[in-house]
């Protein structure tokens, strides 16, 4: 018997600080087969980072007036990408808010910079976790951008299979 909620958008309202921020998820069967998971869900390639490979992100919030903010990269794809920040020191954001990403920079001398904006497409803020998870997507990106960015990935996951 299939499930009533499958695929079926869930959004949960966190009790936190920021009680604005709501976490899109999508249900799933808990008896998920090969052809649902969430790998086959991807539409493009990604490659993930752990803190030690210092894959860092500079970005802007556009609607804030703020200095530039670096973080960790803990996931990039030629969709989007994924950062975290410490709760302490996250700024208010939401879903649907822009940001301009500024640069990509490696511990292994590869660089993007660029004005890329980005928008925040779920956010995962657990009150049990030190840091917030922003999920952003690229957009209006250019085939340059893109193809540089394709870069990084191939290159990240050929290292890593190398390893």
């Amino acid at each position: 018997m299939e499930s009533q909620y499958n695929n079926f958008p869930l959004l949960i309202q966190t009790k936190s600080i920021k009680d604005r921020l709501i976490i899109d998820q999508t249900m799933t069967d808990r008896n998920m087969n090969s052809d649902n998971d969430f790998k086959n869900r991807r539409k493009y390639e990604r490659v993930f980072f752990s803190p030690d490979d210092n894959v860092l992100a500079v970005f802007t919030i556009t609607n804030q007036e703020a200095p530039p903010r670096s973080t960790y990269l803990t996931d990039l794809s030629l969709g989007g990408l994924y950062f975290t920040i410490k709760r302490t020191e996250a700024p208010c954001l939401a879903v649907n808010d822009k940001l301009i990403l500024n640069e990509i920079k490696t511990a292994v001398s590869f660089q993007i910079k660029a004005e890329i904006e980005i928008v925040i497409r779920r956010i995962q803020d657990y009150d049990f976790v030190e840091h917030i998870g922003y999920g952003c997507e690229f957009v209006n990106i250019t085939e340059e951008i893109r193809e540089t960015i394709g870069q990084l990935v191939d290159w990240a996951l050929k290292s890593y299979a190398e390893n």
